[in-house]
């Protein structure tokens, strides 16, 4: 039996990575998928996975920052599968350099990609959600919500950024049955870790597919129940 059947999912950051094994995850239990991101060439690729599985996809090349990109992404849903009610806010950027030396440009790319785009996204979509009393909100955050890094200010504040958001969003949302989760992960595999830790083996970063499958496991759970905030770490990982 597939868990969400008929459901309708977005999920940014759809090209690679956790986007990519989430989408692929909610598509093999039924939902019909969204893909969001700003490359259309890996969207496509990552579609034609899901569409050969049987799955049901739309490829929306998104830049989750611009308020009319975000418009017609939940617009195009809307028309091709119908309202979405399952929201996956993955897209990020990193900059890696010291706050003296970064320049407003990078810090920019890094806040509106990670903290605007998951406002923004989760904004168009709150409508139809709070009117059908129903609707599951997934924020990816990371372990560096929690501790800073050197060359990492940016991204360790938006991430920061992005779970307290949660936390608001949740308190003035689940009196309408609206769920948000907010995933806080260390040590998952994806491009982005490999380029920030090149030493490290892939063999102890934890496989992004069971992002995933805790995604779908979130969203399948009845109504009743709620998971606000899920860490998902690597046993290799030391902070």
């Amino acid at each position: 039996m597939m868990l969400l059947k008929n459901r309708v999912a977005i999920v940014t950051g759809a090209s690679r990575g956790v986007g990519r094994s989430v989408a692929i995850e909610l598509s093999t239990e039924g939902a019909r998928v969204v893909l969001a991101s700003r490359s259309a060439a890996d969207l496509n690729s990552v579609a034609n996975e899901i569409t050969a599985s049987g799955g049901q996809v739309l490829v929306v090349p998104t830049d989750v920052s611009r308020v009319e990109d975000v418009a017609r992404l939940v617009s195009e849903c809307t028309r091709h599968f119908g309202a979405p009610d399952i929201l996956v806010n993955n897209a990020g950027a990193i900059a890696r350099s010291t706050v003296h030396e970064m320049t407003v440009e990078a810090w920019d790319e890094v806040i509106g990609s990670n903290l605007r785009g998951t406002f923004l996204c989760t904004k168009a979509v709150l409508g139809p959600m709070l009117e059908h009393r129903r609707g599951d909100v997934f924020i990816i955050s990371s372990n560096r919500a929690r501790r800073g890094k050197a060359t990492r200010s940016a991204y360790c504040a938006a991430k920061a950024a992005v779970r307290i958001f949660g936390e608001s969003l949740r308190d003035e949302v689940r009196e309408h049955n609206v769920r948000v989760h907010t995933f806080i992960l260390a040590g998952v595999d994806t491009p982005m870790i490999r380029a920030s830790y090149p030493e490290t083996s892939p063999s102890e970063w934890i496989d992004s597919t069971h992002v995933g499958r805790m995604v779908v496991y979130c969203a399948s759970q009845p109504d009743i129940v709620d998971t606000p905030e899920i860490e998902l770490r690597s046993l290799a990982s030391g902070d």
